[in-house]
């Protein structure tokens, strides 16, 4: 989205909406930190997925993801061995109503 790597994401967006004809009544960042099994991320991502990447190759994407996942964010092993990733997560709120 345009307003993903940017690092005022509440007011650009709230100025995009402006600028296409909207009132924005509320544009609210908040952030998140989530911890997710492997099994959970890997079935968020293959949900995801399914339908831009062909059958074929969803199941070694996946693993291609998780793995890159692992080196960018937290990862740690509960007693009985389950692996969960920590990763912070951005929402950007919005509410509008086109003037």
């Amino acid at each position: 989205t345009p307003t993903q790597f940017c690092e005022a994401p509440q007011a650009d967006f709230s100025d995009t909406l402006k600028e296409v004809g909207f009132s924005s009544d509320l544009c609210l960042v908040t952030e998140r930190t989530y911890t997710v099994s492997k099994a959970m991320l890997l079935g968020f991502i293959e949900a995801v997925c399914t339908f831009t990447i062909p059958e074929n190759l969803l199941k070694e994407f996946c693993q291609d993801h998780y793995r890159r996942m692992k080196k960018q964010y937290s990862v740690w092993q509960n007693d009985q061995g389950e692996v969960y990733l920590s990763f912070p997560f951005i929402f950007l709120v919005a509410h509008a109503a086109k003037v």
